[in-house]
């Protein structure tokens, strides 16, 4: 049954990397300061923040939700923020979300505390055969996909390792 309650969630927030969009331009440029400015201003206990070429990703978490706030500027230089969340679920060692149009990108955050001690780095396979990894910072990870695309760029696989890069978590197993 735990398992599949994991899968069913990892499904389910696969199918959200189709749908949320990160296609927007703006004049205005989004600085470090706005970012931290807005981070501070609507108490958003962030894990990780990734700028991506005009927004920046801010990984969250609080007691009842987890996801990621999408921030950029308009044309008009108003700071504005698509929020894509998911309520707790305690028995899913691990949330997968992120957008795989324009700029792709996946967040990673891992809510399993045996887990979360022993990871160190977590890996994405994209459907193109890209590797990228990157240090988990606090509970999670935004892992961008590096280049922007035409249409979508989905992930395949997702591993999470400790410090001598011992396989910990795959996705799909």
């Amino acid at each position: 049954m735990h398992k599949l309650k994991t899968t069913f969630l990892v499904v389910g927030l696969f199918l959200t990397l189709i749908g949320c969009s990160n296609s927007r331009q703006s004049s205005t440029p989004l600085t470090e300061d706005d970012i931290n400015n807005y981070i501070r201003d609507n108490k958003i206990n962030k894990i990780a923040v990734e700028m991506m070429n005009d927004y920046a990703v801010v990984l969250y978490s609080e007691a009842n939700i987890e996801g990621y706030h999408l921030i950029y500027k308009d044309d008009d230089g108003n700071i504005q923020d698509q929020n894509f969340y998911e309520g707790t679920m305690t028995d899913a060692p691990v949330l997968i979300a992120g957008s795989a149009s324009r700029n792709p990108f996946v967040t990673v955050l891992i809510n399993d505390d045996k887990l979360l001690k022993t990871a160190s780095t977590v890996e994405i396979t994209f459907e193109d055969g890209t590797i990228n990894r990157k240090n988990i910072s606090g509970k999670g990870a935004i892992i961008p996909y590096g280049k922007e695309v035409k249409g979508v760029m989905n992930y395949s696989n997702v591993v999470i390792y400790d410090a001598e890069m011992k396989v910990l978590y795959s996705y799909p197993k």
